[in-house]
């Protein structure tokens, strides 16, 4: 069956809040959103349990963790739950800055364990930096945030190169929205997208925009407000949208190849049934030839093929539910992030996912 096991990869120039929005999906998440919870591996529970008390208790930039280092990486592992029950486990990778010049800095290794990471993702999120829009007119937000993703987009356009064109969706996450929102409105996305990411305005590419905060007054009096993260649980319903419909179609494509098996195999046995049970054509003959054990095996054998079958469906159905359960929360925040598609701002519907 296909793995459910799978991994999120996080870019982003220094600063751009990718540790940060680890944190708020986490202080979201762990409570619970529509079902849904997280739980984090032994390894970063105490982590992030540390800096949602820092969060809660301290004020100024020391509320805040500090970012990944440039060449580091951190390996967040994290189990997804749905009504308490176990979904999947995931790594969410975030890679310092410095990792998106691996390649042109002749650091190899590091550019193939990115590679490594992105393949493994059924999404590839970028950070970008809010407070870079926080200015008057878009020509002036355009101009910082095109000096920020300049190594961003030769990446991004590497990595297209190498996979044949094949890109990934990518869910572009712009961090401190409480500082942003008041200079950026709904209008303003698809022309900044479109001057800083014209690239993937083509055919086959799809993306999302969306915004996110740890609270909207976390800034007020030197970083003294409430928490209370802001959407932060979207780019990560987006994600595993993708998983669950990755997965489901995998699914569906291993089910459909396993029951014509099974249905030769039941056929099969049926035929052997009716031939041991029909040896002669002579009725009292035939119960009189007829080896019950060899009956009672294909039997066996036809139930066996049919449980199989059965329980095969239903963990599709269960796959298909939780999708279906991320979709709908995701067709109700759909105001709060932008799709894009073909060069197209279009509306998020999941009609894809009808097709399972």
């Amino acid at each position: 069956m296909a793995n459910n096991n799978t991994r999120f990869t996080a870019l982003g120039m220094s600063g751009s809040g990718k540790t940060c929005y680890v944190l708020g999906m986490y202080y979201q998440m762990i409570t619970g959103y529509k079902g849904f919870s997280l739980k984090a591996g032994s390894e970063y529970v105490r982590r992030l349990e540390d800096w949602m008390d820092q969060l809660d208790d301290i004020s100024g930039h020391e509320r805040f963790p500090a970012g990944t280092g440039l060449a580091d990486l951190s390996d967040y592992e994290f189990k997804l739950k749905y009504a308490l029950q176990d979904v999947m486990t995931f790594n969410w990778i975030d890679y310092g800055g410095a990792a998106l010049a691996a390649r042109e800095n002749n650091d190899a290794e590091v550019y193939r364990m990115l590679l490594e990471s992105i393949d493994q993702s059924p999404v590839l999120y970028v950070f970008l930096d809010g407070e870079l829009l926080c200015s008057e007119g878009n020509e002036s937000r355009i101009k910082a945030l095109r000096k920020n993703v300049r190594r961003i987009n030769a990446f991004l356009m590497d990595y297209s190169e190498s996979h044949q064109g094949e890109m990934l969706p990518i869910v572009f996450v712009i961090t401190k929205a409480d500082m942003c929102a008041e200079y950026v409105n709904n209008d303003d996305i698809p022309i900044i997208m479109k001057e800083c990411f014209d690239f993937l305005m083509v055919k086959g590419i799809r993306f999302y925009v969306t915004m996110v905060s740890l609270g909207k007054d976390i800034a007020d009096n030197d970083y003294s407000g409430e928490v209370d993260p802001m959407y932060m649980h979207i780019p990560f319903f987006i994600g595993i949208y993708h998983t669950f419909m990755n997965f489901c179609f995998a699914l569906k494509n291993e089910i459909l190849i396993e029951e014509q098996k099974n249905q030769s195999r039941i056929s099969q046995n049926q035929s052997e049934i009716y031939n041991e049970r029909n040896k002669t054509g002579w009725g009292f003959l035939d119960r009189i030839l007829c080896d019950e054990s060899n009956v009672d095996y294909c039997k066996r054998q036809i139930a066996t093929a049919n449980e199989t079958i059965k329980s095969n469906r239903d963990l599709l159905a269960h796959y298909k539910k939780l999708m279906n359960a991320v979709s709908s929360q995701l067709l109700r925040d759909s105001v709060h992030f932008k799709m894009f598609e073909d060069g197209i701002e279009k509306e998020f519907d999941a009609a894809e996912s009808f097709e399972l």
